[in-house]
């Protein structure tokens, strides 16, 4: 039941249902709370019901634990890759780009240029 009620309010189309029951989205939205505070779940039990943005990473192959580093470099590997697949007119530019503006330096995760807006 739940399938079929999460495909209609998501708008699932056949594939990513079919995602959704490969990668168990009943148990990582409503049945885990080992990853929430017991703080949080004392003054709202209903919590993992809240929290319906969940994000599954699964193409990443990360092991069930693992540091939010990895989990970092991994996203951006392949947002780094994603963007070169887009054509010849994006480049890499550099990853962490430090940028200076006024006495804050911030970095930019990535840095792509588009030879065509340029």
């Amino acid at each position: 039941m739940f399938y079929i009620l999460y495909a209609n309010k998501e708008h699932l189309v056949k594939r990513e249902l079919q995602r959704c029951i490969s990668n168990q989205t009943f148990t990582a939205l409503l049945g885990s709370k080992d990853n929430m505070s017991k703080g949080l779940l004392e003054t709202y039990p209903n919590a993992p019901i809240m929290f319906k943005d969940t994000l599954f990473v699964d193409f990443l192959d990360l092991p069930k634990k693992h540091s939010e580093s990895r989990l970092r470099n991994g996203l951006l590997e392949h947002m780094k890759q994603f963007i070169l697949e887009l054509g010849k007119d994006f480049i890499f530019m550099d990853q962490e780009y430090r940028l200076n503006i006024g006495a804050s330096t911030f970095k930019a995760d990535l840095l792509h240029r588009h030879n065509s807006l340029s």
